[in-house]
């Protein structure tokens, strides 16, 4: 059984609306400093599983590298914390 589920990160899949549920808790795992194989351990599955949804992920997010994932990931979590919501969809911003 895996030691995170999804379940546990279901709060912040509004943030990635681009993403799909695994695509974004592997990108917030990863953009907390975790390695690729520590991920697949967490996930219990393969390394080159942990790599081809980070692989996608960045392409859906229309990003050129991983470095870039981890930052867009960053912002929205922290903008997420200072209470601004940003419509990826719209690219409007409010201020809660």
């Amino acid at each position: 059984m895996a030691a995170v589920e999804s379940a546990q990160f279901a709060r912040y899949f509004e943030l990635f609306p681009e993403l799909t549920p695994t695509q974004a808790m592997t990108c917030i795992l990863f953009s907390m400093g975790l390695a690729i194989p520590i991920i697949a351990d967490l996930r219990d599955v393969s390394p080159e599983t942990v790599r081809k949804v980070l692989q996608d992920a960045r392409q859906k997010l229309d990003l050129s590298n991983l470095s870039a994932v981890t930052s867009a990931v960053q912002v929205r979590l922290t903008m997420a914390m200072m209470g601004i919501h940003v419509n990826i969809r719209d690219v409007s911003t409010q201020v809660a």
